[in-house]
């Protein structure tokens, strides 16, 4: 029997249009052949040349397949200002959903950092009829509890909006997409919190792998999600967990994207990795830290909790010890002059990349699961 003909949506601005061409591209490439289905791009203002020749790339591979752009207006969103906010605009497009959609029934909401893996046609097998939406738990409920306990009575169905199989249909018939853009202005988490609270008491649970952060949950994942921190991200993070099946996907797009500036910008977990400091240290009997400012201190405090061999202290940019072949020195200062370094060798320099590098690769398996979710914000150093 021929299967129906899916809906599955995306929102994306320009900045986030690559990545999610390669979650458009691994989602295609997954579906049985026959399966018809419609992709719905929601994107903005900044949708450009360049990303529709990605755009026309898909869809001369997939000819079965319909993708559908639907420009979201600014003024579709308004009462929320996202200047200087973590989230774009373009998360809360899918509040949007019931009444751009208005012929579709059920959809399935991917965001533009997913990687289709497995199957995902038993979701249309679900019976939806009493539930709004379906997702996965996610951990970081408990942290949630604080911001929207108040309007849930349990937070056992909090949701992570990332993956979402929404029952559009509902949706209109209840009216949610006015109470969503009526209260977009009272949450913390956008649009997270903001489905969780207003679709309270009509959200299914869904089995972890259809959202799974790589190397954290489920052994068989469906849909693979790279979320918010740039450590965990294939495209900033070459040795994330899940970056070789990434990467097979963006190379597809080889001649119509820069993979190679993206790959250099990928690489510098290499150069600042905590594993890799601490690997390049071992050939040294004295190790200090050089900064004075925050990135400088959590290094040092990073390299004291993992057990440093050669670690000898952490010294300003002024105060740099001096030339010894058995020294090395890990630079973490936005300084750009320091005269002292002149004398070192360059195997015996390492400069430490202005972002973040976290510890969650050296805990225990055991323990990363109580620490995913907010708690991974704290980044590498943090004495907990």
């Amino acid at each position: 029997m021929k299967s129906k003909k899916i809906d599955i949506a995306y929102a994306a601005d320009h900045a986030y249009m690559f990545l999610c061409c390669v979650s458009m591209l691994s989602l295609l490439k997954s579906l049985p052949q026959g399966q018809e289905a419609r992709i719905h791009l929601l994107t903005d203002e900044s949708f450009c040349s360049e990303d529709e020749r990605l755009l026309a790339h898909l869809s001369d591979r997939f000819p079965r397949m319909e993708i559908i752009r639907h420009t979201v207006s600014t003024e579709d969103i308004q009462g929320r200002d996202f200047k200087g906010c973590l989230w774009s605009k373009a998360a809360c497009y899918r509040l949007l959903l019931p009444e751009l959609l208005p012929d579709v029934e059920l959809c399935l909401y991917l965001d533009a950092d997913t990687l289709v893996v497995g199957d995902i046609l038993p979701l249309w097998e679900l019976d939806m009829r009493e539930y709004f939406l379906a997702g996965v738990f996610d951990d970081i409920a408990p942290v949630r509890q604080e911001t929207v306990g108040h309007h849930i009575p349990g937070i056992q169905t909090y949701v992570n909006s990332g993956v979402l199989f929404m029952n559009l249909a509902l949706m209109r018939e209840r009216n949610l997409q006015e109470k969503f853009l009526k209260e977009i202005n009272d949450y913390l988490v956008l649009d997270q919190d903001l489905l969780n609270v207003v679709c309270y008491g009509g959200i299914r649970l869904l089995p972890p792998d259809y959202n799974c952060i790589p190397g954290v949950h489920a052994d068989s994942p469906r849909i693979l999600h790279f979320l918010l921190r740039d450590y965990l991200r294939p495209w900033k993070n070459r040795r994330a967990a899940g970056s070789e099946l990434w990467w097979a996907m963006a190379e597809e797009f080889a001649g119509l994207w820069d993979l190679e500036s993206l790959r250099r910008g990928a690489d510098w977990y290499q150069r600042g990795s905590l594993s890799y400091l601490l690997r390049r240290s071992a050939d040294f009997s004295e190790v200090y830290v050089i900064g004075s400012g925050r990135e400088a201190e959590r290094m040092f405090r990073a390299l004291r909790l993992s057990k440093c061999k050669g670690l000898k202290g952490l010294r300003r940019e002024e105060d740099c010890p001096a030339y010894a072949p058995h020294r090395l020195l890990i630079v973490a200062s936005r300084k750009q002059d320091i005269p002292a370094l002149a004398a070192f060798c360059e195997h015996q320099v390492l400069f430490y990349s202005k972002w973040p590098v976290s510890f969650y690769n050296l805990l225990p398996k055991n323990c990363r699961r109580e620490v995913y979710g907010e708690l991974l914000m704290w980044e590498f150093g943090v004495d907990s």
